[in-house]
């Protein structure tokens, strides 16, 4: 399991990924130190390592190894994926999607009782 931990670096706290074993993800590790070379705001490098820790997890749960992993891996579309998986996204998406439809819904008839009915001039 991939978990994300704070580290003391040249007087700085910075966030570094690391695995079960407590071991650095190296490329992670690797590109985390680009940055601060760099000298990147600390913000943009906690934000990097927080993005490349889900998609290490990520990679982790669909069984892909990093070195390997191409587009198609990282999506639901892709051919190693099961149908049980995209439907669970599509649900999850639906379900979103109701949901945003009701509150907009419900808007709108908030704002006719606060307001009136509104008419659109062109």
């Amino acid at each position: 399991m991939l978990r994300t931990v704070w580290a003391t670096v040249d007087g700085r706290r910075r966030l570094y990924l690391i695995d079960e074993g407590c071991n650095f993800v190296e490329p992670v590790k690797l590109y985390l130190d680009h940055l601060a070379a760099l000298e990147k705001s600390p913000h943009t490098q906690e934000n990097y390592c927080r993005h490349l820790a889900r998609y290490f997890v990520f990679l982790e749960r669909e069984h892909v190894d990093w070195r390997s992993a191409k587009p198609d891996d990282t999506t639901l579309k892709g051919p190693n994926k099961s149908d049980s998986a995209k439907d669970a996204q599509i649900a999850r998406y639906k379900e979103r999607v109701r949901a945003l439809e009701e509150r907009v819904q419900s808007l709108q008839q908030e704002n006719e009782l606060l307001y009136g009915k509104l008419t659109r001039v062109n």
